[in-house]
């Protein structure tokens, strides 16, 4: 943000693009917003009265919450109302651009079903080519067990999509995994475009446990 200034009611609110400083009419600072905190004091006269400066000195955590209690106390305290056009980049909400591609978690999509990775990719999870430890590979599964998720494939997660591992469908699947099979839900894709494609459906004998453990 640019140095900008504006008089509104007969204050001079100014900034340097990083702090805001709000003077009143007899020159004194009465207000004063930065990534420190909010500072909003009384006017010259009355901190003569008072002995004190401070009406509203506190710390914020630094998000748009944090202006906009800024310009409510300044508007309290001392009836102005900051300019939208002096809130600072650092306080602003910022927007997705429309060259981000907002990531699925969920792979399982209404009217198509539960996408499953049509094979396993060069870096499965389950292969000796996995891009994790042994060790970190067992807490990951423990954890997916514990509370019945689904294991998605990095290359789907990494083009935005999400898409359930082949090797975890075959060898660790969990409930929805194993309901959808059964409910001829399961759409395979390919793991690397995410085209819907043609795939061999394979029982494990993990899916037979699980089975089993769902009819009990």
């Amino acid at each position: 943000m640019p140095h900008r200034e504006k008089v509104v009611k007969g204050f001079q609110i100014t900034t340097d693009g990083n702090v805001i400083w709000v003077t009143d009419r007899k020159g004194c600072t009465v207000a004063r917003f930065s990534k420190t905190g909010i500072d909003v004091h009384y006017g010259f006269e009355e901190q003569l009265k008072r002995g004190v400066a401070c009406v509203d000195c506190r710390g914020v955590q630094l998000s748009p919450a944090a202006w906009d209690d800024f310009v409510d106390s300044v508007k309290k305290h001392h009836g102005v109302q900051l300019p939208e056009m002096f809130r600072p980049d650092w306080c602003r909400v910022r927007k997705k651009t429309g060259n981000r591609r907002a990531k699925r978690t969920d792979a399982y999509v209404r009217g198509v079903g539960l996408k499953v990775a049509a094979r396993r990719c060069d870096e499965c999870l389950f292969s000796g080519n996995k891009i994790v430890t042994d060790a970190r590979r067992d807490q990951l599964l423990t954890g997916l067990r514990k509370n019945d998720k689904y294991f998605i494939c990095h290359k789907a997660t990494a083009r935005g999509d999400a898409a359930v591992c082949r090797g975890f469908y075959d060898k660790e699947p969990n409930r929805a995994c194993v309901v959808a099979r059964r409910l001829n839900l399961v759409a395979f894709v390919d793991p690397t475009t995410g085209e819907r494609i043609d795939a061999q459906e394979k029982e494990s004998e993990a899916e037979h446990v699980s089975l089993t453990r769902i009819r009990r």
